[in-house]
């Protein structure tokens, strides 16, 4: 009884480690600090805007967001997990209106690039290009 106890509880903590984005890419759920220590670092930072009942966010995630190409591209940057009701002031600046949504900001806070809606794991990477070749040098 006791070690079925302790896989149940290994097997819900890995889940909810799953779940947390813990297994693979760190994402910051909050623009603050992370947009400043971006910026700080003169480091892109990517901005996804996501509902979180959106099952087209959930798609998107799941095929493009955690691929293995795309995640690495998105380690070199600041990235950020943002509600796009919760944090709709800082949507407005960079005029996104529905999820998901990504934004490519530069150190300054402009947006270098900025896509609304499903994207296919290419097109994520083709994005991140796009920006990094707006980016100053060495970036």
């Amino acid at each position: 009884m006791n070690g079925r106890k302790i896989g149940l509880t290994a097997l819900i903590f890995a889940t909810f480690w799953t779940l947390a984005g813990c297994g693979g890419l760190r994402w910051n759920l909050t623009a603050e600090p992370a947009y400043s220590q971006s910026r700080e670092a003169s480091k892109l930072t990517f901005f996804y805007f996501r509902s979180w009942a959106s099952v087209a966010c959930t798609r998107f995630e799941d095929q493009a967001l955690s691929d293995p190409a795309v995640e690495a591209a998105l380690a070199e940057m600041t990235p950020i997990k943002l509600d796009i009701i919760a944090d709709r002031a800082l949507a407005g600046t960079f005029g996104v209106t529905k999820p998901p949504a990504i934004v490519i900001a530069n150190p300054a806070g402009k947006a270098l690039v900025t896509r609304e809606g499903e994207m296919t794991k290419e097109e994520v990477l083709a994005a991140i290009d796009e920006a990094r070749s707006g980016a100053p040098r060495g970036q």
